[in-house]
């Protein structure tokens, strides 16, 4: 089935898109998939070495602290 995933934080979206949950593997597979576009957002919008050192030594699970996950059935 789809579903529509979205993060949210302080009424801000982190994340929002679909996946195809069928299973726990895919269900888990979603959520690397977040894991890994929120990562790589944070790397793009460094400007100079010392933003890279410090994107690198923050960690996702900070910017995902206190946030909420929705599922929704499509």
């Amino acid at each position: 089935m789809k579903a529509q995933l979205r993060i949210m934080k302080k009424n801000v979206a982190l994340y929002e898109g679909v996946h195809t949950v069928t299973d726990a593997e895919t269900f888990g597979t979603a959520f690397a998939d977040v894991w890994a576009k929120m990562q790589d957002r944070r790397l793009q919008k460094t400007t100079s070495i010392g933003d890279l050192m410090e994107v690198l030594n923050e960690d996702v699970l900070e910017e995902l602290d206190g946030a909420q996950i929705v599922l929704k059935k499509m």
